[in-house]
C-alpha cells in the first residue's frame, strides 16, 4: 500500500500510475487500522519531503502570515514572511487541503474522510463537521455566508455545506462536475469556480471554469499540456497553477487571456515539485507576490510578480 500511496505523491514525475487505485489502497489502509504505520513508512521512504506543504494560504486578517499544511509531517504551520520564521500550530493526520478564515484553519484529513478545524483563539483542534463523512476530501473552499465547498476527486463531485440545519447541523448538497477527478478548487473571475482535475497520464490534467451553483462547465481553459495540478489560485486577472511533472519539467504556470480573449500560458516558472501556493500583496512592499512551496527542497519561496517574478527564499522547513 505505502508504495502505491507514495506513487500518488511522487510518481507524478512521469511514471505510469493509477490514481484511483492508489486512493483506494490508502483508504483501505485507514479503514484497516494501518494508517499510522503507513504514514510512518511514507515518511521513511520520502525523508526529503518533510516540508511537503500541500496547501498554502495568506491569513486574511494578517497579510504577513501564511498557513501551510505539511502533508507527510502532519503539521499545520504558521509562517511569518517578515521574520522568515515559522511555528507549528497543531498536528493532524495527512492534512491536505486548507481554508483559512480570520479565526480558524480548516483542513481536510484526506485519508480519514473528515475536515478538521483549528481555532486560533483557543488552540483547540476539533472535527469541523462531525456529522459528515467524505470520501477522500481533497480541497475545501469558503463560501459567502459561512458555507464550504469540499472536492471529492474519487467521486468526481464537489460537496456543498451550508449552515442552518436543524440543531446547528450542516446542510449538505452534492453536485457532479462532469470532470474525471476534480481536486484543487478556488474562486475564479466573476464568481465562477476554477477547478483543476486529474485525468490519466502525466500531461492529462485539465483546468476549467464551472458554474459555482450547478457545477456546469462554462469554459475549458486547458486540457492536456498540464501536469498534475497541486496548487491553484486566481488573482487580478491571472491564474496561477503549480504543476508537478517530471523533475526537470515541474513548474508554476501563470495564465492570462491573450488578445483573442483565450487563456494562454504567460509564464512558466521552473520549480522542483511545487505544491501549495497563494498570491497576495506583500505586507512591506505592497507589490503582487506569489508564494509557493518547492516541496523537494522543503522551501517556501516568494516571487515578486511586479518585478518580472524575481525569486527570494522565505524559509526552509526542518525535517522530522
Amino acid at each position: 500500500m505505502q508504495r502505491a500511496a507514495l506513487c500518488l505523491l511522487l510518481c507524478a514525475a512521469g511514471a505510469a500510475f493509477d490514481v484511483r487505485e492508489a486512493y483506494t489502497k490508502l483508504w483501505a489502509s485507514a479503514a484497516g487500522g494501518r494508517l499510522a504505520a503507513s504514514v510512518a513508512e511514507l515518511r521513511a521512504e520520502a525523508p526529503g519531503t518533510c516540508g511537503w506543504l500541500s496547501s498554502l494560504h495568506v491569513r486574511p486578517d494578517l497579510p504577513g502570515q501564511l498557513i501551510g499544511s505539511g502533508f507527510l509531517s502532519g503539521r499545520i504551520y504558521e509562517i511569518d514572511v517578515r521574520t522568515q520564521t515559522y511555528s507549528v500550530l497543531t498536528e493532524m493526520v495527512l492534512p491536505h487541503g486548507t481554508y483559512v478564515t480570520e479565526d480558524s484553519v480548516y483542513a481536510t484529513e484526506i485519508a480519514l474522510g473528515r475536515v478538521m478545524r483549528y481555532d486560533f483563539a483557543t488552540g483547540n483542534t476539533t472535527n469541523a463537521f462531525p456529522s459528515e463523512n467524505f470520501l477522500f476530501p481533497a480541497r475545501l473552499l469558503g463560501v459567502n455566508g459561512g458555507g464550504f465547498l469540499v472536492s471529492e476527486p474519487v467521486l468526481g463531485k464537489i460537496a456543498a455545506l451550508s449552515p442552518g440545519g436543524a440543531a446547528g447541523a450542516w446542510e449538505r448538497a452534492t453536485f457532479s462536475t462532469g470532470l474525471n477527478m476534480p481536486d484543487a478548487i478556488t474562486w475564479g473571475p466573476n464568481g465562477t469556480l476554477l477547478v483543476a482535475a486529474w485525468t490519466e497520464g502525466p500531461l492529462g490534467a485539465e483546468l476549467s471554469l464551472l458554474n459555482a451553483t450547478t457545477g456546469a462547465r462554462m469554459e475549458a481553459i486547458l486540457h492536456g499540456d498540464l501536469y498534475l495540478p497541486t496548487g491553484l489560485r486566481y488573482y487580478d486577472g491571472k491564474i496561477y497553477v503549480a504543476e508537478m511533472g517530471p523533475l526537470a519539467k515541474s513548474r508554476v504556470s501563470v495564465l492570462a487571456r491573450n488578445a483573442a480573449g483565450v487563456w494562454a500560458r504567460e509564464r512558466a516558472l521552473p520549480l522542483a515539485w511545487p505544491t501549495g501556493l497563494d498570491v497576495a500583496r506583500d505586507p512591506v512592499t505592497n507589490r503582487t507576490t506569489l508564494y509557493v512551496v518547492g516541496s523537494l527542497e522543503s522551501t517556501l519561496y516568494k516571487y515578486d510578480v511586479d518585478a518580472n517574478y524575481t525569486r527570494e527564499v522565505v524559509t526552509r522547513f526542518e525535517c522530522l
